[in-house]
């Protein structure tokens, strides 16, 4: 299990600022947990969808969005519009 917090206006779009999911094997990165979620949940797809520079904190330390996230507890996605 692993929480997925979502800041900024990602949030806002959603009504909610975490989920606790069990991501898919094939789930290795950022990138593709934010592709398993867009395919998972529709609001998250348009959410997503609407921001092109996400960025990443694995653990609460700030990643490269390619950073390997198999092993973390809680991943942040956060829209760099949002000052988070």
């Amino acid at each position: 299990m692993m929480k997925v917090r979502y800041v900024g206006t990602i949030a806002q779009r959603i009504g909610r600022s975490e989920d606790t999911v069990s991501p898919a094997d094939s789930v290795v990165s950022g990138q593709d947990l934010i592709a398993w979620l867009r395919e998972t949940d529709d609001g998250l797809n348009f959410a997503f969808g609407l921001r092109k520079n996400l960025m990443l904190a694995v653990d609460g330390v700030v990643r490269p969005i390619s950073s390997d996230i198999r092993a973390a507890s809680q991943v942040a996605i956060i829209d760099p519009i949002s000052g988070g």
